[in-house]
């Protein structure tokens, strides 16, 4: 059971710490760091949830990936160039 739930986190961190570092450096350290915290936290709970009740593991997983999520929608919104109707500016 053990194995499972460390390769979950290990193939969530391979998304999640590209994207933490991004936020850190087009954003900011300090919501970078606590959107790593509330990462963890999710991470805690559905290790936890997943050995005592597998089925109940959604909502663990549910916090990672809605920090990954924002974490990659942050990072995004600042680092594309901005459009208009006629296109890209200079």
């Amino acid at each position: 059971m053990s194995r499972a739930i460390f390769a979950s986190a290990l193939t969530t961190a391979v998304v999640f710490l590209p994207a933490l570092w991004m936020c850190a450096y087009y954003v900011s350290a300090t919501v970078s760091a606590a959107l790593g915290v509330v990462f963890i936290l999710g991470r805690f709970l559905y290790a936890a949830t997943y050995v005592s009740d597998p089925r109940r593991r959604g909502a663990g997983f549910a916090i990672g990936m809605c920090v990954v999520e924002t974490v990659w929608e942050r990072r995004r919104t600042l680092t594309d160039p901005p459009t208009d109707a006629i296109g890209p500016r200079p």
